[in-house]
C-alpha cells in the first residue's frame, strides 16, 4: 500500500466525526463550557488500516454532500484540517529518524456500517504511523490536533 497519496492538494481539508459531549475526545474550557476542540483521543489510529479515519472535503462536494452529512448521531461533531498542516506534522524518533503524515484516499471501505453511502466515495487515512510505538502515535497526534486549520466545521 501507498504511505500517501501525494497528489492530493495542500489546500484540501480533510473531516473527522467526533462524539462531542464525552471530555475524552474534546477540548472544554472548564470556565465558558465552550468546545475549544479535539484532543488526542478524537485521532486514534485504527490498528486495522494503522491510519486515521477521515473525509475529503472536495469529494463530498462532488457528491453534493457536506461536513453534516459525516454526523450519525446528534451528539457527534465534525472537525476538519488542511492537508497541508497534516503533512507539517512531524516527531523525531529516539534513533534521529524523522516520521511525518500523510493522506492516503480510502475509498469505499467495506467493513464500515453503511458502506454504500455517498461519503464513503470521500474517505481516507492519515497515515504515517507505521511501525510507530504508541507513544510515538500519540506525539504526532498530539501534533495534529495543534495545528492552525484544525477547527470544528459542524456540530450536530
Amino acid at each position: 500500500m501507498s504511505p500517501e497519496d501525494a497528489d492530493v492538494p495542500g489546500s484540501e481539508s480533510v473531516y473527522r466525526r467526533v462524539p462531542r459531549v464525552d471530555s475524552n475526545f474534546m477540548i472544554i474550557d472548564q470556565v465558558t463550557h465552550e468546545i475549544v476542540g479535539p484532543t488526542t483521543a478524537a485521532f486514534q489510529v485504527d490498528p486495522k488500516d494503522n491510519g486515521i479515519s477521515v473525509y475529503r472535503r472536495s469529494i463530498l462536494l462532488d457528491h453534493n454532500l457536506s461536513a453534516e452529512d459525516l454526523i450519525k448521531d446528534p451528539l457527534n461533531l465534525v472537525v476538519g484540517v488542511t492537508v497541508d498542516d497534516l503533512r507539517s506534522c512531524r516527531h523525531i524518533l529516539a534513533d534521529g529518524r524523522v516520521v511525518r503524515l500523510g493522506l492516503r484516499n480510502d475509498p469505499w471501505p467495506e467493513d464500515v456500517p453503511d458502506p454504500k453511502h455517498p461519503r464513503n466515495a470521500a474517505h481516507a487515512l492519515i497515515v504515517g504511523f507505521d511501525g510507530l510505538s504508541k507513544g510515538d502515535q500519540r506525539m504526532l497526534r498530539a501534533a495534529l490536533v495543534r495545528q492552525p486549520t484544525m477547527r470544528i466545521v459542524h456540530e450536530g
